[in-house]
């Protein structure tokens, strides 16, 4: 058959059905990416199949191509209203057929990307969320922790005047890092099965320090000598053997002390399923810790005053 010949020898898999009945239990066995319908077929008619497939969930996806030599306009424009992607009228040329094959094949690539950064974009904002859900009870536990201390006892305000400015110092600081989740963007990369980079956005980029000519194509032990390059090659590992997301912290020492990040990681696959690499999401949680270390050394302070307060009969 000449469309199996010009398909085959272009690359691609192609699997025949001799008869309406045969096309569709192999499509509901094993569903291709693209079906190429003729129109006149025994038994069954090409439109009343495609009607069949596009009316069943398991198969309405799938992109079908109408193929005759002698259908109408009337029958090109009922397949198309049934939901096909296109038509093509025989004797066709090679080149237009492979044209459209590859058109419609690069199409379902594209909506399986673009449903991959659905997703991607909805974890980033669910994370977000909880980033600032976070933070809020962090900042009101921390102004409930205050406000016991304080109403205590009316002989500790004196004691705590020395503690004013330190207080003043942490309202700044939480403005300021309230500021930095409303308005930061997390971290988003890719990359292959090897661990090289493919993708870094810029938030990558203003955290790292790094500049994606110098990122693209270089794994983690190439930019981050030591254990954070070796760590995040290990999370990666565990990602692909896994086969499944993970969600785990993360650190990046830098000349100022380090970043932390929550990462959430899941494997990239292609159309046959294996694993090609990783596509990962940070989110940076360095401010976070910084407030939980200055809670931690308020309460220490204020429990310190406390043991030397003394009562005189």
């Amino acid at each position: 058959m000449l469309l199996n010949y010009i398909l085959t020898s272009a690359g691609y898999e192609v699997r025949s059905a001799d008869s309406s009945e045969l096309a569709l239990a192999t499509v509901a066995t094993n569903p291709p990416n693209l079906i190429l319908l003729n129109i006149r077929m025994p038994g069954i008619d090409g439109l009343e199949v495609c009607r069949r497939l596009k009316a069943d969930e398991a198969t309405k996806d799938i992109p079908i191509i109408l193929v005759s030599a002698f259908a109408e306009n009337k029958d090109w424009m009922a397949g198309l209203q049934l939901g096909a992607a296109d038509y093509i009228t025989k004797p066709f040329q090679a080149e237009e057929l492979l044209a459209r094959v590859k058109t419609h094949l690069g199409l379902i690539q594209a909506n399986r990307v673009l449903k991959q950064q659905g997703a991607l974009l909805l974890q980033i904002n669910e994370q977000l969320h909880a980033e600032i859900a976070e933070r809020k009870t962090l900042e009101n536990e921390l102004r409930l922790s205050l406000y016991r201390a304080e109403s205590s006892r009316e002989e500790m305000l004196r004691a705590l005047k020395n503690q004013l400015s330190a207080e003043a110092q942490l309202r700044e600081s939480q403005s300021f890092l309230a500021d930095l989740v409303e308005n930061s963007g997390s971290l988003i990369f890719v990359k292959d099965h090897e661990g090289r980079y493919k993708l870094v956005n810029h938030r990558w980029e203003q955290v790292t320090r790094l500049h994606r000519q110098d990122v693209l194509g270089k794994t983690d032990e190439m930019l981050f000598p030591g254990p954070n390059g070796s760590q995040f090659r290990l999370n990666d590992l565990d990602v692909m053997h896994s086969g499944t997301a993970i969600e785990t912290e993360e650190f990046l020492e830098n000349p100022e002390g380090g970043v932390y990040f929550i990462s959430i990681k899941f494997p990239l696959r292609n159309e046959n399923g294996s694993i090609t690499g990783i596509c990962g999401m940070a989110t940076e949680i360095t401010d976070r810790k910084k407030a939980e270390m200055e809670k931690a050394r308020l309460l220490y302070i204020l429990e310190s005053i406390l043991n030397e307060i003394y009562v005189f009969n």
